[in-house]
C-alpha cells in the first residue's frame, strides 16, 4: 500500500502478482517433485511475501521515492491517527474469520457436517468475488484521495462513480457465472454428491448479495478517501454486527434457510445505508455550495 501511494502502483501490482503466483508454483514444486508434503505448502506460503518484498524493494532503489523511510519514534498523535484509520480495516479483516467460525457453529448444530462442507465451498467461491471488490477499492482510494486533497471533489466523485459501474458489471458477471455453473462449482473442491447438491441449492442465495456488497465497499473506500471516517465506520462496523444479529434470530425462526439468508440481507441493508449516506453527503455539499454562493 505504501509503494502504491508513493507513486509506483505498477510495481506494487507486480509485487503482489509475483508473490501470489510464486506461492502457487512453489506449492506444486515443494509438495510433489520435492516430496515435502504439507510442510512444503506452508513453506511456499511463507516465501510468497518475502518474494513480494524483494520486488517492492526496487521502489527504494530506483523508484520515485517521494517519501523515504527513516528510523524515528512516532508521536502518540500519529499512532492514534493510524489506529483510528486502520481500526475499521482491522475489523473488516477479522470479521471474516469470526463470521466463518460463527457460521460453522450454527450450521453444524442445524444441518450437520454436510452443511458445514457446503458452506466452506460457497464461502471460498464468494471470497473470489469479494477479493475483486477489495482490489477495486484499494486501487481507487489513491485516486480519490489525490483529487480530494487538490480540492477537486467532482473528480473524486467521478472516480467513485466509475467504481460503482465497474463493480456492478463485475458482480453481474460473477453472479451469472456462478448461477449457471452452480451444479459443477462444488466439484472443483472434490465435494461429495450430497455436498454438491447442497451447494447448488444455497449458492443462488449467496450470490444475490454480490451487487450490494460491491456498492457498500466502494462507498466505504470513498468515505475513507475524503476523510468522512464516521460514515466509513458506520458501514464497515455495521455489516458484521447486523450479520451476527441475524444469525441469532433467523436460524431460530426459520431454520437453516435463515442461516443462508443472513448474508445477503446484511449486505442489502448495508448497501441501502451506504446510498443513504451518499445522498446525505450530496445534500450537504449542495447546501454548503448554495450558502457560499449567497454569501458571495
Amino acid at each position: 500500500a505504501f509503494v502504491r501511494n508513493d507513486g509506483s502502483p505498477q510495481l506494487s501490482m507486480c509485487a503482489m502478482l509475483t508473490g501470489s503466483f510464486s506461492n502457487i508454483l512453489l506449492d506444486y514444486v515443494f509438495m510433489y517433485p520435492l516430496g515435502m508434503g504439507m510442510f512444503g505448502a506452508a513453506f511456499a506460503t511463507g516465501l510468497a511475501p518475502v518474494i513480494s518484498l524483494a520486488v517492492l524493494s526496487l521502489h527504494f532503489i530506483k523508484g520515485p521515492r517521494r517519501i523515504l523511510p527513516r528510523v524515528s519514534l512516532p508521536g502518540y498523535r500519529a499512532l492514534l491517527d493510524c489506529g483510528r484509520l486502520g481500526g475499521a480495516s482491522f475489523v473488516n479483516e477479522i470479521s471474516s474469520g469470526v463470521v466463518l467460525f460463527v457460521f460453522n457453529r450454527v450450521i453444524l448444530t442445524i444441518s450437520g457436517e454436510t452443511g458445514v462442507a457446503a458452506y466452506g465451498v460457497v464461502a471460498n467461491l464468494a471470497l473470489v468475488a469479494m477479493s475483486i471488490f477489495t482490489g477495486l477499492c484499494q486501487g481507487s482510494q489513491p485516486l480519490i484521495s489525490l483529487a480530494y486533497a487538490e480540492g477537486d471533489l467532482p473528480r473524486a466523485k467521478a472516480v467513485r462513480n466509475l467504481g460503482y459501474q465497474f463493480a456492478g458489471i463485475v458482480s453481474a458477471i460473477c453472479m451469472a457465472v456462478l448461477f449457471f455453473t452452480r451444479e459443477n462449482a462444488a466439484k472443483i473442491f472434490g465435494a461429495s454428491p450430497q455436498v454438491t447438491q447442497e451447494v447448488a441449492r444455497i449458492l443462488p442465495i449467496f450470490i444475490v448479495g454480490f451487487l450490494f456488497a460491491s456498492i457498500s465497499r466502494v462507498t466505504t473506500a470513498f468515505f475513507y478517501a475524503i476523510n468522512q471516517n464516521v460514515h466509513a465506520y458506520l458501514l464497515i462496523y455495521g455489516e458484521p454486527l447486523l450479520l451476527f444479529l441475524l444469525l441469532l434470530v433467523l436460524p431460530t425462526a426459520i431454520g437453516i434457510q435463515g442461516t443462508w439468508l443472513a448474508v445477503p440481507i446484511s449486505q442489502i441493508v448495508t448497501a441501502a445505508a451506504s446510498l443513504l449516506l451518499i445522498w446525505k453527503e450530496k445534500q450537504h455539499t449542495t447546501k454548503t455550495a448554495l450558502t457560499d454562493s449567497q454569501n458571495s
